[in-house]
Protein backbone atom coordinates (compact mmCIF):
# COMPACT_ATOMS: atom_id res chain seq x y z
CA UNK A 1 0.00 0.00 0.00
CA UNK A 2 1.54 3.40 -0.84
CA UNK A 3 0.60 6.16 1.01
CA UNK A 4 -1.44 8.99 -0.22
CA UNK A 5 0.28 11.63 1.07
CA UNK A 6 3.80 10.79 1.20
CA UNK A 7 3.91 8.48 -1.75
CA UNK A 8 6.09 6.26 0.31
CA UNK A 9 5.34 2.33 1.02
CA UNK A 10 3.06 1.64 4.57
CA UNK A 11 3.52 -0.85 6.17
CA UNK A 12 0.74 -2.94 7.56
CA UNK A 13 0.76 -5.57 10.33
CA UNK A 14 -1.78 -7.96 10.94
CA UNK A 15 -2.36 -10.96 13.49
CA UNK A 16 -3.58 -14.30 12.01
CA UNK A 17 -6.51 -15.14 14.68
CA UNK A 18 -6.26 -18.89 15.66
CA UNK A 19 -7.94 -21.10 18.00
CA UNK A 20 -6.23 -21.49 21.45
CA UNK A 21 -7.35 -23.65 24.02
CA UNK A 22 -6.28 -23.75 27.95
CA UNK A 23 -5.45 -27.16 29.55
CA UNK A 24 -8.26 -26.60 32.29
CA UNK A 25 -11.04 -27.22 29.22
CA UNK A 26 -9.81 -30.55 28.76
CA UNK A 27 -10.80 -33.41 30.15
CA UNK A 28 -8.91 -37.17 29.83
CA UNK A 29 -11.25 -39.58 27.54
CA UNK A 30 -12.87 -42.50 30.05
CA UNK A 31 -10.18 -44.55 31.46
CA UNK A 32 -7.20 -42.29 30.50
CA UNK A 33 -5.26 -39.61 32.40
CA UNK A 34 -3.79 -36.55 30.42
CA UNK A 35 -0.12 -36.57 29.73
CA UNK A 36 0.65 -33.39 31.50
CA UNK A 37 3.88 -31.86 32.19
CA UNK A 38 5.82 -32.39 35.45
CA UNK A 39 5.90 -29.81 37.74
CA UNK A 40 9.22 -28.03 37.44
CA UNK A 41 9.58 -26.13 41.17
CA UNK A 42 12.94 -28.18 41.26
CA UNK A 43 14.65 -26.03 38.21
CA UNK A 44 16.34 -22.96 39.80
CA UNK A 45 15.99 -19.53 37.98
CA UNK A 46 19.73 -19.14 37.54
CA UNK A 47 21.66 -21.73 35.43
CA UNK A 48 24.92 -22.52 36.55
CA UNK A 49 28.15 -24.39 34.89
CA UNK A 50 27.68 -26.42 37.92
CA UNK A 51 24.39 -27.07 37.72
CA UNK A 52 24.41 -28.00 34.23
CA UNK A 53 27.17 -30.56 34.44
CA UNK A 54 25.25 -32.50 37.34
CA UNK A 55 22.30 -33.76 34.88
Amino acid sequence: MINSETNKPETVTYFKPVPVFDISQVKAQEGKELDLPKETSGIQKQLTKEVLDKS
